[in-house]
């Protein structure tokens, strides 16, 4: 589940820096909308739109000072504020279900979330690991997890049995590249 926090701060500023969790994608174009037309403005707010790198994770520029608010997964919070014991505050969660999933090719016969023991699966590692690890582990599956940047073709090309993938982002990445829904198995988390 996606949330907005902050860390928690008692002076007033002219300007919030808000950090996606991610590169600019059309998951964040509420963002982009709400700045190019005025509406932080309108509530009073000054937002700067920054950005995490490959190596900076939107959490990480919240806690040196570079973002002031971010969005994030609601597990990176909770991990977050208990183990730096940082003042993190929830500010809202955007979404009530995660879109986080695994996605596997149905002629791999991994059809159960527990077919996957043994086998190799994508994962990005920039923050959007916390929860497909968890998930494993809770259910005792052992998988060999491949670091990927931000590309399916590790995937298509059979290098990995399954993937790590947002519902709205690189499944749909995988449909478009030709694939039917039909040869595909997914787990929501």
């Amino acid at each position: 589940m996606m949330a907005l926090m902050a860390l928690f701060f008692a002076e007033a500023q002219t300007t919030l820096r808000f950090a996606p969790q991610w590169f600019p994608q059309a998951q964040f174009a509420g963002y982009y909308a709400a700045l190019d037309q005025g509406f932080y403005k309108e509530a009073g707010l000054e937002v700067q739109i920054i950005h995490p790198t490959d190596d900076e994770s939107s959490m990480d520029m919240l806690i040196s000072g570079k973002a002031d608010i971010i969005s994030s997964f609601l597990m990176d919070g909770l991990s977050t504020k208990l183990s730096k014991a940082v003042p993190l505050v929830n500010i809202a969660q955007l979404s009530q279900h995660s879109s986080l999933m695994f996605v596997t090719k149905a002629r791999s016969g991994i059809d159960k979330l527990s077919r996957l023991d043994g086998k190799e699966v994508a994962i990005w590692s920039s923050g959007f690991d916390k929860l497909p690890r968890a998930l494993v582990k809770d259910r005792g599956i052992e998988v060999t997890f491949v670091p990927i940047f931000n590309s399916i073709n590790l995937f298509l090309e059979g290098g990995v049995e399954a993937m790590t993938v947002m519902y709205y982002n690189e499944y749909d990445q995988i449909i478009n590249s030709g694939v039917n829904e039909e040869e595909l198995h997914t787990f929501f988390f």
